[in-house]
């Protein structure tokens, strides 16, 4: 990247996770010069953590807010009332081109009802999908799409979600022609309905994508295809799958244990070992149909997910993603 690139984060929520929010944008400052980021929260505190960071003041800025959007609220509601936000304040700054791209930890829902609200979708796109990049084994795979629950999707809505997918996971992934495979039960497209039996025919007839077929639920961890395809039903079950399992292979620590013959406790020390797979892209997901750049990252993230995630946004906008995108749907 060869030219600035702005980038707000929502800081909000519990002190020590915001702390390292903090840390994970100065983080991607350090590892990429281009990067400038606006860090929206409680001003307080974020002057308060950036005492030890002064180096970095020319290249992050704050803006106050002092008001919250939260799960429990009605998101129309909320995001028309609620205006000195986390959520509306970074959107607006999308939307008049003051920054290239927002990060917020609420869930994808409530981000992508408040993003279209803001930004609006894509011209010629009924419905804005959810792209989730799920960690697995062999390679992180983009699940698309990951729970937006939109309705009557139709055949040529996946062979969409192919191409923007393909599109996303050739910046994201060192892929330069990501294979693309669809969600199926079995090997046979028929089993999941006239919807996957034309999409399956579509997909194959499409020359813009590397199509490998039908990917199973227990292949999607084998790294069969780098993209998988799917409705947004059978994806945020998916996906829901996969949150578990990524929790549930958490180093493990110190924990007590009943001595097999005597009886006795004895403290024991125990780590999973899931060296293979990357968990700092843990929950990181994209709205290809927004007519900005947005993500959401897991609730209460880690430095080292902050950080990725930031670079991550840097490359859609330096590679100007929403560009390429609205170029091919106007074919």
């Amino acid at each position: 990247m060869d030219r600035v690139i702005c980038i707000a984060v929502d800081v909000t929520g519990s002190d020590d996770f915001s702390y390292e929010k903090i840390v994970g944008c100065i983080n991607a400052c350090k590892s990429n010069e281009d990067i400038r980021i606006i860090l929206l929260g409680d001003s307080d505190r974020i002057r308060t953590e950036m005492v030890a960071y002064e180096d970095y003041s020319d290249r992050i800025r704050t803006i106050a807010v002092t008001e919250e959007i939260s799960e429990a609220d009605a998101p129309v509601q909320a995001f028309r009332a609620k205006r000195n936000s986390a959520l509306v304040q970074g959107l607006t700054l999308v939307k008049d081109g003051k920054a290239g791209a927002f990060l917020s930890c609420v869930s994808p829902r409530l981000l992508n009802a408040g993003a279209q609200m803001i930004l609006g979708r894509i011209e010629r796109l009924s419905s804005a999908p959810m792209a989730t990049l799920i960690p697995c084994f062999s390679k992180p795979v983009l699940l698309l799409d990951s729970g937006s629950m939109g309705s009557n999707i139709k055949p040529s809505d996946m062979v969409l979600f192919a191409r923007m997918g393909s599109l996303y996971m050739r910046y994201l992934s060192s892929a330069q022609r990501p294979t693309v495979g669809l969600l199926s039960e079995s090997v046979v497209p028929e089993n999941g309905g006239m919807l996957y039996r034309d999409s399956y025919e579509l997909l194959k007839r499409c020359r813009e994508i590397e199509f490998a077929g039908t990917v199973k639920p227990e292949e999607i961890n084998r790294g069969k295809a780098d993209v998988v395809v799917c409705d947004g039903f059978s994806g945020g079950l998916i996906l829901n799958l996969f949150a578990g399992l990524v929790k549930d292979l958490a180093p493990v620590g110190t924990i007590k244990r009943k001595h097999l013959f005597f009886g006795k406790s004895k403290e024991q020390t125990e780590d999973v070992q899931v060296s293979s797979i990357d968990l700092s892209t843990r929950g990181m997901t994209f709205f290809p149909g927004l007519s900005g750049n947005v993500m959401s990252i897991c609730d209460n993230p880690y430095r080292e997910t902050v950080q990725k995630a930031v670079g991550c946004a840097a490359s859609l906008v330096g590679e100007d993603i929403k560009g390429r995108l609205i170029s091919f749907l106007r074919l």
